[in-house]
């Protein structure tokens, strides 16, 4: 009995448990309120992004131009992508001068100028080379440095560069702040250096082996005056030599000069170019704020004569005070009489920055920033390597951050003093360039230029200066102090050797005046007797767009970009081709904040026509040709477009209609002749508008 009953409390309590669990699953599944159930959104697959392919690329350079025997170099190597294979082979030109020792060192074992050729070993095809200079040991060392000159950095307010020349590789600098006299708290830096030996015969006075050293300092505090001098390699010293950063902004005043000419008599002493010393002292004691001279060339008489450059090296005590900018002139690449090499003696002597363009120019044409100013220092002395120049330049013009704007060279190039004249000029008219300084005839001359006229005034041009003669060869020698204020306004004065003020110039720059406002309209006057038209957009354009670029768009045979500096840049003449020929000029302008606004102006000299008869499915073209005297002769056939879509191309110039056909029936066309002439350009175009039956 009491069995059956556990037994049957076990049923009963099974069934309860499944009747629980019935109700339980059922109250979930409807939230306990018979809400609909919810249904999970159907997963989708993820859209597949597509990397853009990245075509592998290899990046090559070397942390040193010049390395001596037993020295080492460092090859630094880098692939895009990141991810790509980093493994490389090195090859030398020539193992007798160097070796690669392993993860891109390479190691000096002979003198000489080697190539070094980077491989990808993933991809032949990725290669790039660069080149090493090994100098030589001198045959003779001596603990001694000369030839000391200091100059500015790339950023005249936290950089300096020392020059120097010796005769061992133990050389370096310390430096430290002005009121540490006795160098406790100096900092040494050690430079690069090069070996320099010209013994040939056409030379006047021979170069003997030596090294040359360059010795950047950075981090300098701005406006802020150090003192320095070299370790001579055996712990002996030259002088304390001094300098005084730029302040970063404010007024720049600095002394120029040009044309001094340093040259020995037949018995080695001077002929007196040292009076140039003279009226740097006295300038000094009028502006004691200018801790610059800046110099347009021919300082030396003949570049070649090493005897010449220790002359002006004995005798020129500023060098111990001032930093030294310059370019070289015509002399500096004299090696004797008037006979020509190049760069190399200004180079080496000179203490320049090599932050110019690579090839014939480095080392003489560079560029730095005083203050407020970008200093543009061109060697302009031979037509060698111009187009890289011009790249250069106009790289560094395009990408300055500096308010004003200065150009240093020696042969003026408003004066027609070289062949790429005008190529200059436009540039820096272009690139707002406030001051260009030259020298090389020995006389004073200012002018202020506007597309390649002297307008005297303005609010549009550059001021171009050409100094009188520093020195004693060629005239009464005199030097000058240039202030460019912050607030625009160019001083030039100029002092006589004993200090007298004799001449003062008062100029403003075209830039940084305030906008006038308004509406810009742009207006289009033809000229097509003197084949020229007139774009003018007013002063109005100051202040609302950074540049406007004009393109001919019917031959594409010219495009000019206008830099908006200031109101005076309102306009510009444009070229239009031979009388009967139309032109089309699209104006792109820029606006401050960059983005672009575009213009069509048209000069519509042809005499042709154009009509058209239609059909529901054609149209017949009735072409009357340009009655321009010659254009039998000049032109060759027509190309037709409809809508826009070339349609027939060399159809003969004599033929007088045209069918197009398969047309669609009540619809707007429109239909464009272009005249071609013998030289595949468009001469005019003809249009009409129809529509089909």
């Amino acid at each position: 009995m009491n069995k059956k009953f556990n037994i049957f409390r076990f049923i009963a309590s099974i069934a309860l448990i499944f009747a629980l669990s019935l109700c339980l699953i059922s109250c979930n599944k409807n939230g306990g309120q018979n809400n609909p159930p919810v249904e999970n959104p159907p997963v989708e697959n993820p859209p597949v992004v597509t990397p853009p392919v990245v075509n592998p690329e290899i990046k090559v350079s070397i942390d040193k131009e010049y390395i001596f025997i037993r020295e080492t170099a460092k090859l630094n190597v880098s692939f895009t992508p990141s991810d790509y294979s980093s493994e490389y082979k090195v090859e030398i030109s020539d193992t007798s001068i160097a070796t690669h020792i392993g993860d891109g060192v390479i190691e000096a074992l002979g003198d000489g100028t080697v190539t070094i050729t980077v491989t990808s070993k993933k991809d032949a095809s990725l290669s790039k080379s660069v080149t090493l200079t090994v100098n030589p040991d001198l045959l003779e060392e001596s603990y001694k440095v000369e030839c000391i000159a200091t100059t500015v950095g790339e950023d005249a307010s936290t950089e300096a560069l020392i020059k120097y020349q010796t005769y061992n590789k133990n050389t370096s600098v310390e430096y430290t702040l002005s009121s540490d006299t006795e160098f406790n708290n100096a900092l040494v830096a050690n430079g690069s250096g090069y070996y320099f030996c010209e013994q040939h015969v056409d030379l006047d006075g021979p170069f003997s082996e030596r090294y040359i050293y360059r010795v950047y300092l950075d981090n300098l505090t701005p406006d802020t005056e150090y003192i320095y001098r070299v370790n001579q390699g055996d712990g002996s010293y030259s002088e304390v030599y001094k300098f005084k950063t730029a302040k970063g902004t404010g007024d720049t005043t600095f002394i120029y000069l040009t044309d001094t000419h340093y040259w020995v008599k037949a018995d080695g002493t001077s002929h007196g170019s040292e009076i140039s010393e003279e009226s740097i002292k006295n300038i000094l004691l009028k502006h004691p704020d200018a801790t610059m001279v800046v110099d347009s060339g021919d300082t030396i008489d003949t570049g070649g004569n090493n005897k010449i450059w220790d002359i002006m090296y004995k005798h020129r005590e500023s060098l111990k005070t001032l930093q030294y900018v310059a370019v070289p002139g015509n002399h500096e690449y004299y090696v004797n009489g008037t006979g020509q090499w190049d760069n190399r003696f200004f180079k080496a002597m000179s203490p320049t920055l090599l932050n110019g363009p690579e090839g014939a120019t480095l080392g003489s044409s560079y560029y730095f920033v005083y203050n407020d100013v970008l200093f543009l220092m061109l060697d302009n002395v031979k037509a060698t390597g111009y187009n890289v120049q011009f790249a250069w330049m106009e790289k560094v013009l395009r990408e300055t951050t500096a308010k004003y704007i200065v150009v240093n060279y020696h042969i003026p190039t408003h004066e027609g003093g070289t062949d790429q004249d005008d190529k200059y000029n436009d540039l820096f008219q272009k690139y707002g360039v406030d001051l260009v300084l030259s020298g090389h005839y020995h006389t004073e001359d200012y002018d202020f230029i506007y597309n390649n006229v002297d307008i005297n005034s303005g609010n549009a041009g550059v001021h171009f200066f050409r100094g009188g003669s520093s020195g004693v060869k060629g005239g009464t020698p005199v030097g000058y102090a240039i202030t460019i204020t912050a607030d625009g306004k160019i001083f030039i004065k100029r002092y006589s050797t004993s200090g007298n003020l004799e001449k003062t110039y008062e100029l403003e720059t075209i830039k940084y005046k305030e906008p006038v406002g308004g509406t810009v309209n742009f207006d289009l006057v033809a000229t097509p007797e003197e084949n020229i038209a007139s774009l003018n957009w007013g002063k109005e354009a100051y202040g609302y767009y950074k540049k406007i670029t004009v393109t001919e768009k019917l031959r594409n045979n010219f495009s000019k970009e206008v830099y908006i500096h200031s109101i005076g840049f309102d306009g510009i003449t444009l070229p239009l081709d031979r009388d009967g020929y139309d032109s089309v000029f699209e104006i792109s302008c820029e606006k401050l904040d960059g983005t672009i606004e575009t213009f069509t102006k048209e000069v519509r000299t042809s005499t042709g026509s154009l009509s058209v008869s239609v059909t529901q499915n054609s149209a017949t073209l009735t072409i009357g040709a340009s009655t321009t005297p010659m254009f039998s002769f000049l032109m060759t056939s027509y190309n037709i477009y409809l809508n826009g879509e070339l349609v027939a191309n060399n159809v003969p110039y004599s033929q007088t209609s045209y069918v197009l056909s398969n047309l669609s029936s009540n619809t707007t066309y429109k239909v464009e002749l272009h005249a071609i002439d013998y030289d595949d350009a468009v001469a005019y175009t003809l249009e009409a508008e129809f529509k089909t039956k």
